[in-house]
């Protein structure tokens, strides 16, 4: 027979959970298929019902991966096409200026003064009397210019003097303000913001705002061409070149853009135009392609999109109802969790032994996916087709990796992984059988596995999930990149999905606490928290109990160590120790070990008293763990730390003195002197049960081996060895490991994990030799050779 894996028949549980699992979570077939099909009609329910035959969120400027067709006509309103036709209309709408004849009639001013001044300049009467006196010329320059904003060149005022009489210059005066006039009249617009094309399709008229407040629409020209014109018309007026030219030179200072943009006029004329556009609407036919796969999402394809959807919300036409997609997706779920549901039945069998493990599994897994259908939702609202940078992160925001990590950190990396596999497989389905989706998150899930499989501290869960987020982050690069998004875009989703994944981590750290609460299941992260020496029960036992608090450390690191010999947990063997006779804070002096002067309080009693005081440590144990909230696993190892086993001193005792175990046996007559009386055995025994979990089954031996190796007069391995088969071998053959799964195998190894670690606590230390020092000071000798 192979003793590896031999069994008491009783032992059909293995795991620390089973111990606990009652009520609706027990082990029947019934519960088990109960879960199942709930599970899966609340799968089916919460990802596809009433989902948009509308397919996935699509983002404008993005790469469509999914082909969306409509299944209904519908119309909409095309606020793009609508705003582009606006924008024609607007630009074919003349602005409106006011035309300024300040520069005009400055200018006019400065010229009639200039012929004024002209005049008075006395021509000479020596040899050249066709020369003006140059000194006169000069004088008058600078007067004018510093008198006036024109520059005025003493050549040409040279040439008009000596080429021109006094008549001619007026009449030319006086024609070139009048050329100047109708310039102005017409309007001059300054070079750089001329609109006036060459072609005559795309002429600008613009509306002239008279004196008389008649608004005409009239050619206006440029400062280039008013320049050309002025120049034409002056060279009309004589037949002198070089006069003309003087003359040019002199009006064109006169030449000024003089049209004012008049914005009140301008916006009512376009506001007027703008009343006669009327909305621009487009119809969609059944079956129309509205997005097509790997082809750019277009604003206009978007817009169409986002009416889509729109007036499938309007009229209702995929609420609860049941469509081709619905089915599609109904019959792929369901073949997928048939094929998970076998997957666990060979290969987990912690998980398919226990239904309580498994409806939190459940739990777990719709709420993270009612939390992704939800987010789903959320896109379809009106806020995220508008606003271009949330519909850009949507996709990045889904939390996959809650319920993989949570289940990771309950029961391991393979119920882990499996729900990963789940939740992204589901997430896919939703996003219109997205293999992107899918890769994305089961990666980012799978490495807040990995740094998630043997958490100790709450912090490690949200650095496991800002991994996985990162995970996320990359993912959206490498697709971006792939897909030409813009860098803005790729940074918004990188954030999101980093954002996320520390979100996450707060949430599960939060979550942790309410299933433990539910399921009765205690995580490491707890029971690490719970073996602060700085806990308040803990605390309470170092003051008012230490004989005990010193017994549950040296229990906790003989537990500790044999778990870690089996494969146990030994952080469960460890937390559980130390809280297991925290009973005996309600009466510490009636155990030995915080009896102090060597007074027993049980020498005047009878056994039988005795016996119920030791036993009630274990009830006030649970009273106390109770009070304190202190998780179910621990109160378990407090009731199982003495399984059924008797009192064997109190019993022994009792015995010896001939007494009942009854009180009122002990008040009648005694009996014939040929029989003694009867002891009931169960008066000295603990109420059990019996160790149900190996952790609680080492506890046990790992309990009775610390109080027995105190009687140990010489701490030798024999002396040791001999203590510890004897203590197990009473327990075994007392029945203690009927209901434990521990096997001969594992056994073995405790014991000798525990033979180990006591002959290292209980070696005799070295006598060092007396050197006279110590009696001639009055000091000890001092221990150089420390632990």
């Amino acid at each position: 027979m192979d003793y590896k894996k031999t069994r008491p028949p009783s032992q059909n549980k293995t795991s620390i959970e089973a111990s606990t699992a009652s009520g609706f979570f027990g082990s029947g077939l019934l519960v088990k298929s109960t879960l199942c099909i709930v599970f899966s009609i609340l799968v089916i329910l919460i990802c596809f019902m009433g989902q948009s035959p509308a397919g996935p969120k699509v983002f404008p400027d993005q790469i469509a991966n999914v082909r969306i067709v409509a299944e209904v006509p519908f119309r909409y309103q095309s606020k793009l096409k609508t705003e582009r036709l606006m924008d024609e209309r607007r630009k074919r709408v003349p602005p409106v200026y006011r035309l300024n004849f300040d520069s005009f009639l400055q200018f006019k001013d400065y010229l009639t003064d200039l012929e004024k001044k002209l005049n008075d300049v006395e021509t000479p009467t020596g040899d050249k009397p066709d020369i003006a006196p140059i000194k006169a010329i000069a004088s008058l320059a600078i007067e004018f210019e510093s008198q006036y904003p024109y520059n005025l060149n003493q050549e040409y005022l040279g040439v008009l003097l000596n080429n021109a009489t006094k008549d001619e210059r007026k009449r030319l005066f006086q024609e070139g303000l009048w050329v100047l006039r109708e310039l102005y009249s017409e309007g001059i617009l300054e070079g750089s913001k001329a609109k006036i094309s060459a072609d005559e399709d795309n002429l600008t008229f613009f509306d002239i705002r008279k004196e008389t407040g008649y608004i005409s629409e009239v050619h206006v020209k440029t400062e280039a061409e008013a320049l050309r014109f002025l120049r034409i018309n002056l060279s009309a007026l004589t037949s002198k070149p070089t006069v003309a030219s003087a003359l040019f030179h002199i009006l064109r200072e006169g030449l000024a853009p003089n049209l004012t943009y008049d914005k009140d006029k301008s916006e009512k004329k376009i506001k007027a135009a703008l009343k006669s556009v009327e909305p621009v609407w487009v119809r969609v036919r059944a079956e129309q392609t509205i997005i097509e796969p790997d082809a750019l999402v277009t604003p206009d394809k978007y817009e169409q999109l986002v009416a889509y959807r729109q007036k499938l919300h309007e009229t209702a036409q995929y609420g609860f109802s049941i469509n081709t997609s619905f089915i599609k997706r109904t019959i792929l779920s369901l073949l997928f969790l048939l094929a998970v549901g076998l997957y666990i039945k060979a290969n987990l069998p912690k998980l398919n032994r226990d239904n309580r493990l498994l409806a939190l599994s459940a739990l777990v897994t719709i709420i993270n996916l009612a939390l992704v259908r939800g987010f789903i939702q959320l896109g379809e609202t009106p806020l995220f087709d508008t606003t271009a940078t949330l519909s850009g992160v949507f996709p990045y925001i889904f939390p996959t990796a809650l319920a993989p990590i949570v289940v990771t950190i309950i029961l391991g990396v393979k119920p882990g992984t499996l729900i990963a596999l789940i939740i992204s497989v589901l997430t896919a389905l939703m996003q219109s059988d997205s293999i992107e989706v899918l890769i994305a998150s089961f990666s980012a899930s799978l490495v807040g596995i990995y740094l998630c499989r043997d958490p100790r501290l709450r912090g490690k869960v949200v650095r496991a999930s800002s991994a996985a987020g990162l995970t996320l982050a990359l993912s959206a690069l490498c697709l971006g990149l792939i897909n030409a998004l813009s860098f803005q875009t790729i940074t918004q989703q990188m954030l999101a999905a980093v954002s996320t994944g520390f979100l996450t981590g707060i949430v599960i750290i939060g979550l942790l606490p309410i299933l433990e609460s539910i399921f009765r299941y205690t995580t490491d992260i707890t029971l690490l928290e719970l073996t602060d020496f700085n806990h308040p029960l803990l605390r309470r036992m170092q003051v008012e109990a230490p004989g005990t608090y010193h017994h549950s450390l040296v229990v906790a690191t003989l537990a500790e160590r044999a778990a870690n010999e089996i494969g146990a947990n030994p952080l469960v063997c460890r937390a559980c120790a130390l809280y297991h006779d925290i009973g005996k804070l309600h009466r510490p002096g009636y155990f030995i070990e915080n009896q102090q002067e060597n007074i027993d309080v049980h020498a005047n009693r009878e056994p039988s008293v005795s016996a119920r005081l030791i036993k009630s440590h274990v009830k006030d144990g649970i009273a106390l763990a109770k009070k304190n909230r202190l998780p179910r696993i621990i109160i378990d190892v407090i009731k199982q730390h003495h399984g059924t086993g008797l009192i064997q001193f109190f019993y022994a005792k009792a015995l010896q003195e001939g007494q009942s175990a009854y009180p009122l046996l002990t008040q009648k007559a005694k009996p014939d002197q040929s029989t003694e009386p009867a002891i009931d055995e169960s008066t000295y025994r603990y109420e059990g049960p019996r160790p149900r979990f190996k952790e609680s089954a080492i506890i046990l031996f790992a309990d009775a081996v610390e109080a027995a190796s105190r009687t140990l007069k010489k701490a030798s391995p024999e002396n040791i060895d001999e203590l510890i088969d004897r203590l197990f071998r009473d327990r075994i053959e007392d029945g203690q490991l009927a209901e434990s799964p521990l096997t001969f195998e594992e056994i073995h190894k405790i014991k000798k994990s525990f033979s180990i670690t006591l002959f290292n606590m209980l070696h005799a230390r070295i006598e060092y030799p007396d050197n006279g020092k110590s009696k001639k000071n009055n000091k000890p000798p001092v221990d150089d050779k420390a632990e």
